[in-house]
Order: C-alpha cells, then structure tokens, then sequence
C-alpha cells in the first residue's frame, strides 16, 4: 500500500495554551465577552497520563468482566512490580515502566469517556527491550485480553506496525534506549483515515479509521510480546471536533472575529463538552450565517468540514 503525503493544511500537531475551561464557561454564563478559545487546551480524556503523582493505582485478575473506574490506570500481571513508576521520564519527573518478565503479558489499562467522532491520541514511548503495544479499544471484551482492537501500534526494535480494521502496514522507525519518541494518531472519519505521526513528521495515512471511538487504552504486552521493557509517558486521548474548534477559532480572532461570532464559537465548544454534537451543530450553523458570505472563503469551508465531522447526514 502507497501512504499519502503530508499536507500544510493538515497539521499533525498543535500548540496547546494554558487558560482554564472553566474560566471561558464562567464568563459565557454571565454574558460576559469571554476570552478566546485559542488560549485553551483540548481536554484530555485519559486521567494521570503524565504518571507524575500517580501510575498504577489498581492491580486486576488476568481475565475480569468488570469495567475500570474511569481516570485511573489498572494493571494485569503476574509479576509483582511489571508496572511502576520510574525517575526516567519524558517530560516532568516520572514516567511509567512496564515489564513483561513471566509467560503471562502485562496490561496497563483505562478506561476513558468519549462520545465524539474524530480523536487524537498522543503518547511518548521509550523502548529498552523486546516489543509492546498500544491498543486502543470500543466495546472491548475483558474476559479476552488479546480482543481485536480499532487501532493498534505494535513498537518493535527497527519498526512500527500500524494495524486497523482495513490491514497492518509497517513503518520504518528504529526504536532504542538512547531516545524517547512521540507518536500521534489521529483518526478522522471524514475520510475513513488514520493519520499516524513520529516525532512530529507525518508516516502515512492508512484507511480504517473507526466509527466508533476508543473507550479503553491498553499499554504493554501481547502474546509474543512477554519479555521486553518500556516506558510511556505524557499521554493524551483527545476530541478532534475540539482541536479542529479552537484551531478555527485562533485563525478567526486573528482575522478578527465579531464579539457574535466569538460567542457562537464559545457556545458551541460548550455544547461540545456537555456531550451534545447536535447543539454544536446547530451553533456552528449559526456561526455560518455571520461569516463572509462568499463561498470561496476558507472559514466557511472550515466550519463546513466541522459540522460534516460531528453531525454527518
């Protein structure tokens, strides 16, 4: 299979601010000009991903039919000790190692709450020794550790296996002990295509992006994958609808946007965290009818792409 090229149009990565959600929501509740989207950071679906006040705070059964408190890592092993933290890390001070040393894999688990098309997930990954992998889950079976998973990427010394529904294709990428490395997915449904990303540089685009989205991420061991040795850190499951969201609305205050059209926006990335794509819709429709009315402009098409992404009809 050929891979698609990178276009300038479609960043794999973007700059996070550092304004508080709740500060943008307080002031729209009040009917106050709330400040721009664009300072805010996409929330991230995975709790304790940076692993610095907490790694593994749950040890489960190998094979379990109970679901994980959401925002909280949990372990499978055998190994006392597989999955701890560790002063080697990505950014910050601590990181998570996961060691497979018996037959038996380790898992290091979450469970994670979307309803949203579209999702970001961001990982660094450290390889010592041997293979792992990161699953990433929909309606997973726990009593089938090995389930099929929407995508996966299979870490190896000299490569990386991307896997969908579609195929498995492998990615030239020497892994070692001398460097860390950040990987992104990004799934987008509009065009049934993963995107995966290393160190910043697009890999490809592979088709099988999933309908739904992932509910579960699984770090570490496989079978066949018993006997190796990672570190994971600063990882992220984020809404592409919201990346896409405060990377329109940074463009449009740039330009500068009516306090109107900021409101629209605002209301519609609240619609968005409350779960209701069908109210962000409707906003975004709103939004427009308030831009240049020429059907050349890029904002309408932008908007346009946006609501095809979140209410598909």
């Amino acid at each position: 299979m050929s891979v698609s090229a990178p276009t300038p149009s479609d960043p794999l990565t973007m700059k996070l601010g550092k304004l508080a959600l709740a500060t943008g929501c307080a002031a729209l509740a009040a009917g106050v000009a709330a400040p721009a989207l664009a300072q805010e950071a996409p929330v991230n679906l995975l709790g304790a991903g940076s692993f610095e006040f907490e790694s593994v705070s749950l040890r489960l059964p190998e094979l379990s039919p109970f679901p994980l408190v959401v925002g909280g890592w949990g372990s499978r092993a055998d190994d006392s000790g597989a999955a701890t933290g560790t002063d080697t890390a990505w950014n910050g001070l601590r990181a998570l190692a996961i060691t497979g040393r018996a037959d038996s894999p380790v898992h290091v688990i979450q469970d994670a709450p979307f309803g949203t098309a579209g999702f970001v997930f961001r990982a660094a990954v450290k390889r010592r020794r041997g293979q792992q992998s990161i699953s990433l889950h929909g309606e997973w079976d726990r009593m089938d550790p090995d389930a099929r998973s929407l995508v996966r990427l299979d870490f190896r010394g000299g490569s990386v296996r991307v896997t969908t529904s579609d195929g498995s294709w492998s990615i030239p990428a020497r892994l070692d002990d001398r460097a860390w490395h950040e990987f992104e997915v990004r799934s987008d449904p509009r065009t049934g295509q993963v995107a995966v990303g290393i160190d910043g540089v697009l890999q490809g685009l592979f088709p099988g992006a999933p309908v739904d989205v992932p509910r579960t991420v699984i770090l570490g061991g496989h079978r066949g994958q018993n006997r190796s040795a990672f570190l994971y850190d600063d990882l992220a499951m984020l809404r592409l609808p919201e990346i896409e969201l405060l990377q329109l609305e940074e463009d449009l205050v740039t330009r500068g946007a009516s306090a109107s059209i900021q409101r629209r926006l605002r209301t519609a990335h609240h619609a968005l965290l409350s779960g209701s794509t069908s109210m962000m819709a409707a906003e975004l429709r709103a939004l427009m009818r308030l831009l240049d009315p020429s059907p050349t402009t890029l904002a309408r098409g932008r908007v346009g792409s946006l609501i095809e992404l979140v209410d598909p009809r």
